[in-house]
């Protein structure tokens, strides 16, 4: 047993009757803890990690009350206010901008009187969540120290919850998430927020690499900032083209009728270079991550192809795990 897990062990009190979401960590081997206890409520795994989703599923019984939804579109498919027991993991969070936007699921999600659980080391920015933590909730106590690692908590104390949630959730912590526009006024152009647009920075500095990709419209499918926001170019590469990403695409040579695998393909860009060259072949795209199979889904969409989402009948290899894969071909190809 995990010492996080321990201290998770240490902390929680759990009843039969707890509806308990874990935010972007299924992978905790508390899941199974708490699946044990769970009887009559519910366990939700608001998850974008394919791997981790199948280990908690694995491990949990057929008999126990799982279910999943991804982790990017928990509000927009979720109601508000219908879960006692929110848990993150800061081990299994890729980047601090998830961790920030899990509190504000948290937030979201939680009944009044509901308990938000952080678990995390010292080293992974405890102290700061818990600041963060302190202004999304008004109340923060550090429940358990152990190593260097803590657990902190906030209990929900909002008895109104707004009917105009998601746009809530946002606008409740702007400065933290600054690429996301308002819903109200969804075409903010960058002079109104200079910040609003990362991809458009990174596609403009490396459009050479990547001039099938269109500038992104004032009308963007709704989702498409957050997906930014959690695992855009600004997250995964800082802004630019990493130096790996950039000699692999100078040392590639593509046919036109090659069939590739982008595997850990992200938001796509080197898959779509990869089908710009090869035009009349076709390529697959992998990634363990729902978040970023969506951001590639999106951006092949825009770049004049049509992305075509795995069927876990499919024969193919790799397209074998639904939700895992994405494809795309040529622009004539649906």
């Amino acid at each position: 047993m995990t010492l996080q897990n321990n201290l998770l062990n240490n902390t929680i009190q759990l009843t039969p009757h707890h509806h308990i979401l874990f935010l972007n960590s299924a992978a905790d081997p508390f899941v199974s803890t708490a699946a044990q206890h769970i009887t009559t409520g519910a366990i939700t795994l608001a998850e974008d990690n394919i791997a981790s989703l199948r280990q908690a599923q694995q491990q949990a019984s057929p008999s126990h009350n799982l279910r999943h939804i991804p982790f990017h579109e928990y509000v927009s498919k979720e109601p508000p206010a219908t879960i006692d027991i929110a848990i993150i993991n800061l081990l299994y969070q890729p980047a601090k901008t998830w961790t920030l936007y899990g509190l504000q699921v948290a937030a979201y999600a939680l009944k009044p009187g509901g308990q938000l659980y952080v678990v995390g080391a010292k080293d992974r920015g405890i102290l700061s969540i818990a600041k963060h933590m302190q202004e999304i909730f008004g109340n923060v106590e550090t429940l358990l120290i152990s190593k260097g690692h803590r657990v902190v908590s906030s209990r929900k104390i909002d008895h109104t919850p707004n009917d105009s949630t998601a746009e809530k959730i946002l606008s409740q912590n702007r400065t933290h998430f600054p690429q996301i526009p308002s819903r109200a006024n969804p075409s903010l152009s960058t002079e109104d927020n200079p910040n609003n647009s990362q991809d458009e920075i990174f596609l403009s500095q490396n459009r050479t690499h990547f001039p099938q990709i269109p500038s992104r419209s004032a009308n963007a499918p709704a989702g498409s900032s957050l997906l930014d926001t959690l695992y855009g170019p600004s997250v995964f590469a800082q802004g630019k083209l990493d130096e790996g990403t950039r000699l692999l695409i100078e040392a590639l040579q593509v046919q036109p009728a090659d069939e590739a695998l982008d595997i850990g393909c992200g938001a796509g860009y080197l898959g779509l270079h990869i089908a710009r060259q090869a035009n009349r072949g076709h390529v697959t795209m992998v990634d363990a991550s729902l978040a970023t199979v969506a951001l590639a889904q999106r951006n092949i969409t825009e770049s004049g192809r049509q992305p075509k989402s795995p069927n876990a009948s499919s024969a193919k290899p790799p397209t074998s795990c639904a939700r895992k894969a994405v494809s795309t071909s040529s622009p004539t190809v649906s």
